[in-house]
C-alpha cells in the first residue's frame, strides 16, 4: 500500500503497512495535541520521524543480515 520494507523481508505486506499507519498516527496525534505549542513540539517530532525511518530499518536490516550470516 505505501510501499515501505519496515522489516526488510524484500516485500511490502501487511505488516509493513501496520508499521506505516501506526506511524502516520503518532504523528497526527502529537501534531492535534501540540495546537498552538510552539516550534519545539515539531522539532521533537522531526526527530522522532528521523529515528523511524533511519535508524530502527537500518538496525532490523544490520540484525537480520548478522543472523543469516551466523548460520
Amino acid at each position: 500500500m505505501f510501499g515501505v520494507d519496515w522489516d526488510g523481508d524484500g516485500k511490502v505486506d501487511g505488516f509493513d503497512d501496520a508499521t506505516t499507519m501506526g506511524i502516520l498516527e503518532e504523528e497526527e496525534e502529537k501534531g492535534s495535541n501540540g495546537g498552538s505549542g510552539g516550534g519545539n513540539n515539531n522539532s521533537g517530532g522531526c526527530g522522532t520521524c528521523i529515528l523511524y525511518v533511519t535508524l530502527i530499518p537500518a538496525g532490523l536490516i544490520y540484525l537480520i543480515v548478522r543472523l543469516i550470516t551466523r548460520q
